[in-house]
């Protein structure tokens, strides 16, 4: 009984260390992009309300699609900062 259970094991051990493994693809996006940082007024910074200022933000295109000027950012969600933001492409 212990030889043969010792020799499925073997057996199993064999068979599996010999089985090819798939390596692991990652999956790409197209249009896929990674806040890098804030550029010019940190967060949680204190304004008067009302007062003009520029935010500016760096992005990192880590998508495969090449960005073009066709592209957009937009509100998605989250506290709104008025009617006057401007976006411009860099």
């Amino acid at each position: 009984m212990f030889k043969r259970r010792l020799f499925s094991t073997i057996l199993l051990i064999g068979m599996l260390a010999t089985q090819a493994v798939p390596q692991a693809q990652a999956q790409t996006y197209c249009d896929h992009v990674q806040f890098v940082s804030d550029v010019t007024v940190p967060d949680g910074s204190s304004f008067t309300p009302g007062a003009a200022f520029t935010k500016t933000w760096q992005l990192k295109n880590i998508g495969t699609c090449t960005w073009t000027t066709s592209y957009s950012l937009v509100y998605a969600g989250g506290d709104q900062m008025g009617d006057r933001i401007q976006w411009r492409y860099l």
